[in-house]
């Protein structure tokens, strides 16, 4: 067991200590809710038990008044008291019934009262019917009057009372014997609660202290033995032994992995103590060095310059070169796209007069109609005699008009066909020198690409020597920090020797 704890993690060994303690809270709660639960259900016991009691006491009360009203009665012979007893007949029938209908007597009331109750009421109506129906029978007569009165002294009357009494008697006895036995559950039930609370105080208080000796043995000290190593290492003491293992848990693994870091610290200042003395010697040869490679970056800085100088005047006239083709391609273009434009209202000016045309030919179409339509008319006008000479007239009229028109848009027509013919020519002769701009503007495009492409390569080479000639005054003024970084290093070399001497190993 103790073997297996060294080996479960902190998280869990804590949650098992915390898991122990609030199963002991959370058990002594069930167990004082249980206890308040049941002194809760004992209460309401013996509360119903008391109400119980009461109602059967209340009927005791009201079958001792019907008995002595029925005294009365058979001392004295007032009829006044046999009303009195009626009346409490009554009512002690309606709670009787009341009383045996409620679900607080079937539920509450224990067999303990039921069962001499009830014997009590069964010798209670006993008694009514053989001894107080016979008294009132006697009574109504005065000869018989004596025998009433003798038969209420009588045993047989006697003996029901002593055995009615002997009931509610001992349905006193039985619930006050019942009340205390809830009474005493009641105690019982206090006293357990407290039993259980300190118990459950008890066992909390222990676990507790045993939560705090755990957790102190297992990660308290432990975590102190590591904070005092690290403050020896702190004093550039490396010289410690290594932490012993004990468990597997995270206090485990951290001095594990705290060995480790002692071990690699003593390595490395072990293996710095003997590389400073070869990085001061690999520094000053370091410096040396880079003071023959600037002298070489000087001169070749030198050379790239004047190649630099060479190729941007080269640059230069290849860029005014590609200036003039661009402006001849531009030029090249602007006229290419008003030949388009102008070939374009050439076919918009043909597509005009072939719809003119079209028009005309149906206003020749309508002009034909209205000339059958004037002959027609001349021709009904004629039939008519005098009477339509005046219509013939105005049909010679429009056949007139209508010829004239023919004739126009006959002459119209042969004008635009004319025109449209011209026009056809035009289109063509502007589509070939539109093609010949086309040729022109691609011979010129290639001449700038190859201009383009030339300047191209002569920047890049141009750029290629600046990159150069900035590299190699790069790589001098790095060659310079270097040779000052190993200046410096060797300065921190020194320094470092001296500080790693610091620690014991």
């Amino acid at each position: 067991m103790n073997n297996f704890m060294k080996n479960v993690n902190l998280t869990l060994k804590t949650a098992s200590i915390f898991g122990v303690i609030l199963f002991i809270v959370i058990a002594s709660s069930f167990a004082t809710i249980y206890s308040i639960f049941s002194t809760e259900s004992s209460i309401e016991d013996t509360s119903k038990l008391n109400l119980s009691v009461e109602e059967l006491l209340k009927l005791q009360d009201e079958a001792l008044s019907i008995r002595k009203n029925a005294l009365e009665f058979i001392i004295s012979g007032d009829l006044g008291y046999e009303k009195l007893y009626h009346e409490a007949e009554d009512k002690f029938e309606i709670e009787l019934k009341k009383l045996l209908s409620s679900m607080q007597y079937k539920e509450s009331t224990p067999q303990e009262l039921k069962l001499p109750f009830e014997s009590a009421m069964n010798m209670f109506n006993t008694w009514q019917k053989e001894i107080v129906r016979k008294q009132f029978k006697y009574a109504q007569n005065p000869y018989t009057f004596d025998m009433a009165r003798v038969l209420e002294t009588s045993q047989e009357n006697q003996k029901y009372w002593e055995e009615i009494n002997r009931l509610f008697m001992q349905i006193e006895i039985d619930a006050i014997k019942l009340v205390e036995g809830k009474v005493n559950e009641q105690k019982t039930s206090l006293l357990n609660m407290k039993i259980v609370s300190i118990v459950a105080g008890l066992l909390v208080v222990t676990a507790c202290i045993a939560s705090f000796i755990i957790i102190n043995k297992t990660i308290i000290e432990p975590v102190k033995g590591i904070i005092h190593k690290f403050v020896v290492m702190s004093d550039y003491d490396l010289s410690m032994d290594k932490m012993k293992i004990e468990s597997g848990d995270e206090i485990g693994k951290l001095s594990e992995a705290f060995n480790v870091l002692l071990e690699r610290f003593q390595t490395i200042i072990n293996s710095v103590k003997s590389t400073t003395g070869q990085m001061a010697t690999a520094s000053e040869e370091m410096s040396s060095t880079m003071k023959g490679i600037m002298g070489t970056m000087e001169s070749q800085s030198e050379a790239s310059s004047q190649i630099a100088i060479a190729i941007q005047d080269s640059s230069q006239q290849s860029q005014e070169v590609n200036s003039l083709s661009i402006s001849s391609q531009r030029n090249v273009v602007a006229m290419s796209e008003r030949a388009s434009d102008a070939e374009k209202s050439m076919q918009m000016l043909k597509d005009n007069s072939d719809r003119i045309v079209s028009v005309l030919g149906v206003i020749n179409d309508i002009a034909d109609q209205v000339n059958l339509l004037a002959l027609n008319a001349a021709i009904e006008a004629a039939r008519a005699g005098d009477a339509g000479r005046g219509f013939a007239v105005v049909a010679e009229e429009v056949k007139k008009l209508a010829e004239n028109v023919s004739k126009s848009t006959n002459e119209v027509q042969e004008e635009i066909s004319g025109l449209g013919a011209n026009v056809k020519k035009t289109s063509e002769a502007l589509q070939g020198i539109t093609n010949s701009l086309q040729t022109v503007h691609e011979e010129s495009s290639k001449v700038t690409s190859s201009i383009e492409h030339q300047s191209s390569a002569i920047e890049e080479i141009s750029s290629s020597v600046d990159s150069f000639s900035q590299q190699v005054t790069t790589l001098s003024h790095a060659l310079k920090e270097m040779e000052e970084v190993s200046h410096s290093i060797a300065n921190e070399a020194s320094k470092l020797d001296d500080e790693v001497a610091q620690f014991k190993t």
